[in-house]
């Protein structure tokens, strides 16, 4: 009986059944709470030397807000302001934290981080709308405050989000495609109605229309002249990677496909339906390479999880049937006793939870 049990969950879940993805997705919370989240509220990457980052506190409050989690989300967020906020003084979080080389625990690079920063001022938001929590919009505010004034920069008449202040001091400004959060814009815009926040979409869109590889996908760092405003990338030197698409770019795809599901931007739709070179690449070789050069080659011939989760709202936008082989090859094959693959991959499970919970309707997100 438990054998047959077996064989019929495992048929509905390669088969991406949408009733056992919910399951698996409630059941992957779970066991990520046990495994990545301290009772004190610290998220854990276990990858990387069991550092913590703000960003990895940032996901696991948007998972808590979604799933309705209250106590994880309030931990969490405790967590994050007493030891990534405190220690700057400002509304803005150190990016990482963990174990110095003299044994001793604490911030390791007090620098922000432009994604995290922006994807906590929206947790916070989605917060105060669904518990009505005042003090969770005030913080929500403070930090937007502080992002417009350290992160933000005018170049002609387009402002754009640095990915930490950091690159404030650089003749041309650094950026990164994925830490532009198109969905949270018309939010901010809400709360902040003293800033142009609802500019940046148009920023958004522009940055990806220009920062592409030669077969039109997301690159995971460009540029801005500081003086003229144009985007640009590196691709006149191979051994370059920073116009990869790679483990930063692919979370591109998730922050347009929710700008899409939330808003139905034009703009959204039409860059996903841009990227048939992974249709056509998947069809001929039924796999995807962790990286690809800004020509369109691999890098190095070799798979990771964290690209599967992040195409995946680009396949089902484009082709259902690649969509469901690849999620059933490559991610739902992988999950076992509610990890996704390697046990110690934080990164991976939040991009899989979070594409497979907007594909499948499970982010019920409130409006601005």
């Amino acid at each position: 009986m438990i054998l047959v049990k077996t064989i019929i969950f495992m048929l509905m879940t390669y088969n991406c059944n949408p009733k056992t993805v919910k399951k698996i997705l409630v059941n992957s919370w779970e066991t990520y709470k046990k495994e990545f989240i301290q009772s004190d509220g610290r998220v854990i990457d276990r990858f990387n030397g069991d550092i913590s980052t703000s960003e990895g506190q940032a996901y696991a409050m948007l998972r808590a807000v979604i799933t309705g989690d209250r106590t994880t989300f309030y931990r969490v967020l405790d967590w994050t302001i007493k030891n990534l906020r405190f220690p700057r003084g400002d509304w803005l979080f150190a990016w990482k934290w963990g174990k110095d080389k003299s044994g001793n625990w604490g911030v390791l690079d007090s620098n922000s981080a432009g994604d995290a920063d922006q994807l906590m001022a929206f947790d916070l938001i989605l917060g105060y709308k669904k518990w009505k929590d005042d003090s969770l919009k005030v913080m929500a505010k403070r930090i937007l405050g502080d992002i417009w004034t350290k992160e933000v920069v005018k170049v002609e008449d387009w402002y754009y989000v640095l990915p930490g202040e950091w690159a404030l001091d650089a003749r041309d400004y650094k950026i990164n495609p994925s830490y532009y959060l198109p969905f949270a814009y018309p939010y901010f815009a809400r709360l902040d109605r003293t800033r142009p926040w609802d500019t940046l979409v148009a920023t958004t869109y522009r940055i990806l229309d220009k920062a592409s590889t030669w077969v039109g996908l997301p690159v995971n760092w460009a540029y801005v002249n500081s003086e003229t405003g144009e985007i640009y990338i590196v691709d006149d030197d191979p051994t370059d990677n920073t116009s990869d698409f790679s483990y930063d770019a692919v979370r591109v795809f998730s922050n347009v496909y929710l700008d899409y599901h939330l808003f139905k931007r034009k703009r959204a739709l039409g860059y996903l339906l841009r990227q048939k070179w992974l249709i056509s690449y998947w069809k001929a070789r039924e796999m995807i390479p962790a990286e690809i050069t800004v020509y369109g080659f691999p890098r190095k011939n070799y798979e990771a999880l964290s690209i599967y989760a992040g195409v995946l709202p680009a396949l089902y936008v484009l082709d259902k049937k690649v969509f469901i082989e690849v999620c059933r090859k490559k991610i739902l094959k992988s999950y076992k006793k509610g990890i996704f693959g390697d046990p110690r991959d934080y990164y991976s499970q939040n991009l899989i939870w979070f594409s497979l919970s907007m594909i499948y309707g499970f982010t019920p997100l409130p409006l601005p």
